[in-house]
């Protein structure tokens, strides 16, 4: 392997991708992430060790692809009924203006 090559920490894919460095942890326990343990006791935390080959692997299993283009409107179809009791021409009407009745019973004067 070449010395060119460097792997990445936890620390830094969190920081790369925006999560808790916890979650690239369980990224790697659940393998979608393969990683490097390079704790000196096996049974402290695991210190992981990430190479660029499968970060780019782990990369690709992740793409999103371009969302579909959104459909045309639907058009709506002209309807077919008859219309019995069309609306009054505005013109024709003429409009008279009533007192309002508020359904009170009237007072008469004596």
């Amino acid at each position: 392997m070449p010395e060119t090559l460097r792997g990445y920490t936890v620390d830094d894919l969190a920081s790369r991708y925006r999560v808790s460095p916890d979650k690239v942890r369980l990224w790697i326990k659940r393998g979608y992430l393969k990683g490097i343990n390079t704790s000196d006791v096996m049974c402290a935390r695991p210190r992981y060790i990430v190479l660029p080959e499968s970060l780019a692997e782990f990369e690709t299993a992740r793409a999103v692809a371009e969302p579909p283009k959104p459909k045309p409107p639907r058009r709506k179809r002209q309807s077919q009924a008859i219309d019995f009791f069309p609306l009054p021409n505005p013109r024709s009407v003429q409009t008279t203006q009533h007192a309002p009745d508020f359904g009170g019973a009237q007072h008469v004067r004596e």
